[in-house]
């Protein structure tokens, strides 16, 4: 590599559709709410998620938290 840092702004970040973006977007929800589930209302306001692209963040949330 060029020792150039990944740069994570949700600007700079891959397409939602792909599975990197998945991957970037669960860290960043994970590193901003390491200790609660974001509300739909969170999820909507900070990433410009839909109601229904937020709830089933909260609901992929709940399930991984949920695991040993």
């Amino acid at each position: 590599g060029c020792g150039m840092k990944p740069d994570y702004r949700m600007e700079h970040m891959p397409p939602f559709n792909t599975a990197s973006g998945y991957v970037a977007m669960a860290c960043k929800i994970a590193e901003r709410f390491h200790n609660r589930v974001p509300t739909a209302r969170e999820l909507r306001e900070l990433y410009g998620m839909s109601d229904a692209t937020a709830y089933r963040w909260r609901a992929a949330i709940k399930e991984a938290r949920a695991m040993p």
